[in-house]
């Protein structure tokens, strides 16, 4: 949700030319946390859960959009990473 919240207003502003997802630590993303996945409640008919929506906006957004991945990439972060425009990949991290 915290991503979603922060491209959304930035999908419009033309100050910023790309977008650049980074995962923090050892791992751009080690999946969804299943343990709490089905306390969410549907955002809308078209989204059922948080992360199908943050996939549409990044495929929406007119910038291009750079995935760093580093380490684990499993689950949602792995749709995550497949959603951005480019994937650039280090296994020295």
């Amino acid at each position: 949700m915290e991503i979603i919240d922060v491209l959304e207003p930035i999908m419009e502003d033309k100050s910023i030319r790309a977008i650049v997802l980074k995962g923090a630590g050892r791992a751009f993303c080690s999946g969804d946390d299943l343990e709490n996945m089905g306390q969410f409640p549907p955002l809308d008919e078209k989204f059922k859960l948080p992360h199908h929506k943050l996939i549409y906006l990044i495929r929406e957004v007119r910038k291009p959009v750079i995935a760093l991945l580093h380490g684990y990439c499993l689950g949602a972060g792995f749709e995550l990473a497949l959603a951005c425009d480019f994937r650039l990949a280090a296994d020295n991290l």
